[in-house]
């Protein structure tokens, strides 16, 4: 009886122990500790100024990352110099890009890996829209600086997280441009061609769709297709017993190619339109001279000679033998951004980064700048085709 009497004060007095400990141990590993434990480390005067660099598809990775090296290279030339608050000693930083790339399987991995190294301020990102959805939560709970280059889907940013940014309009904007395109050149009927893996390109296409009403202009043919099979010839009868004036193609890369050269191939002549993923020269040659007719909506103009005397593209064209597409002019763009950030408010903190981006940017870097929610503004888009191996600007659509 005696023993029964001490249990119950004994099994509080071992709750009330292990209590702080259990609350301890929660907090170490809640996104709190991970985000003010960034930022204390962060202050540290000693280290390097780590960004992440992050992409899941190979062929638009090395772009990105040629862009993206260059524009290293040239702003730790310059350095970054910061003042301690107590001794007023100053010292000069680099910045160091630590590099993550894999299939969309890898995607949540990759961003554990970010989040798990503490001493990354910033990842920037040619993740599409699903990734960068994904990544964005995380570093938003962890306090890592987001920002994504390729990402067009609109719930990005319309959360208003205090961390994420993008330098790309949304998917809805790219689309009214095509709209005001197809209205321009009188084009009456439209087909959609779009990969039904993820939503992106399918919410493009209702977007598009949306934007059609009560204008003279209808959808004759709206077919799905796997980015991995070889033969699409099957979508060209379709298109061949339903005609049309234009065909609105969201493939991408060497996919996109395939079935641009297919289509030629079948008699298929009409004009081509899509952005961000047909906008790489590189599909010219994949598709053996077949792209011709191609438009593509880009804030990323045709490389004229005007550009290609600037120091960027001269220092390009010098470090990798070639002028820089979309992606590379992107990856460098991140770079820049985040630079200038740093530089403008004296700080690689994450939120003061952030807090930079969103209200002291403007006039920084080119005419960029970003809003409250962390989408870009003044990012205009033009239309261009791709033809004889090489981008032309055309009329932009008023």
């Amino acid at each position: 009886m005696k023993t029964k009497k001490f249990i119950w004060p004994l099994l509080i007095i071992i709750a009330i122990s292990i209590t702080p400990i259990r609350l301890l141990v929660g907090y170490f590993s809640s996104y709190e500790f991970s985000l003010n434990k960034r930022q204390e480390l962060a202050k540290n005067l000693t280290s390097d100024i780590e960004i992440a660099a992050i992409w899941n598809n190979k062929h638009f990775g090395e772009s990105f990352i040629k862009g993206v090296d260059l524009a290293l290279e040239e702003e730790n030339t310059k350095g970054f110099n910061f003042t301690h608050e107590d001794t007023k000693i100053t010292v000069t930083k680099k910045m160091v890009i630590r590099y993550f790339s894999g299939d969309k399987t890898e995607n949540k991995n990759l961003s554990e890996e970010i989040t798990a190294n503490r001493n990354i301020v910033a990842a920037i990102s040619a993740q599409e829209s699903t990734e960068a959805l994904n990544s964005s939560v995380l570093f938003e709970q962890h306090g890592v600086l987001f920002l994504s280059t390729f990402a067009t889907d609109q719930h990005l940013t319309n959360h208003g997280f205090n961390y994420v940014f993008s330098t790309i309009p949304v998917a809805v904007d790219y689309a009214k441009a095509l709209v005001d395109f197809t209205e321009h050149k009188g084009f009456k009927k439209v087909a959609y061609l779009y990969p039904r893996e993820g939503s992106g390109a399918l919410n493009f296409t209702i977007s598009f769709s949306t934007l059609l009403f009560n204008k003279p202009i209808s959808v004759t043919e709206s077919s799905s297709f796997d980015s991995k099979q070889e033969d699409y010839r099957q979508l060209a009868y379709k298109l061949l017993e339903n005609p049309t004036d234009t065909i609105l193609l969201l493939a991408k890369g060497k996919t996109a190619a395939r079935m641009i050269e297919q289509l030629r191939d079948m008699g298929i002549d009409k004009p081509i339109m899509g952005y961000i993923g047909l906008d790489d020269i590189d599909i010219w040659e994949a598709s053996n001279g077949r792209s011709y007719n191609t438009f593509i909506a880009s804030t990323f103009p045709a490389i004229n000679e005007v550009d290609k005397a600037t120091d960027t593209y001269k220092n390009y064209h010098s470090k990798y033998g070639t002028y820089p597409n979309y992606l590379a002019i992107q990856g460098y763009n991140a770079i820049k951004i985040i630079a200038g950030a740093i530089r403008k408010g004296n700080s690689y903190i994450p939120i003061n980064i952030a807090g930079t981006l969103k209200y002291h940017f403007k006039g920084e870097y080119k005419d960029y700048f970003f809003n409250s929610l962390g989408r870009i503004e003044n990012a205009s888009i033009i239309i261009k085709e791709m033809k004889d191996g090489e981008f032309h600007n055309t009329l932009k659509p008023e």
